[in-house]
């Protein structure tokens, strides 16, 4: 039984090792972007941070290339039938 054991906590040990490794490292950097936006500085640093992207993308030619502006197309084309159905009743 006590080799059992030995090697099981050794076992767990190697498994929460390489979980802080990979995961727990992602996991952190999710758990912090989401602590960003809970002061009001954070949640102005967001604000500044996309208007920033936006007024790069309009300062684009295109925004999208095209397998992207297909599949948003085909996509708004489905969201229009939906709705012409739902006015129709």
């Amino acid at each position: 039984m006590k080799p059992f054991v030995i090697k099981a906590l050794i076992a767990s040990i190697i498994f929460y090792i390489l979980f802080e490794i990979t995961i727990g490292s992602r996991l952190n950097k999710v758990q912090n972007f989401f602590d960003l936006g809970k002061d009001k500085a954070g949640k102005i640093k967001i604000k500044n941070k996309i208007l920033e992207e936006l007024e790069k993308a309009n300062n684009k030619e295109f925004i999208l290339d095209t397998s992207e502006r297909k599949i948003i197309s085909t996509f708004l084309e489905k969201i229009n039938k939906e709705l012409a159905l739902e006015k129709g009743n």
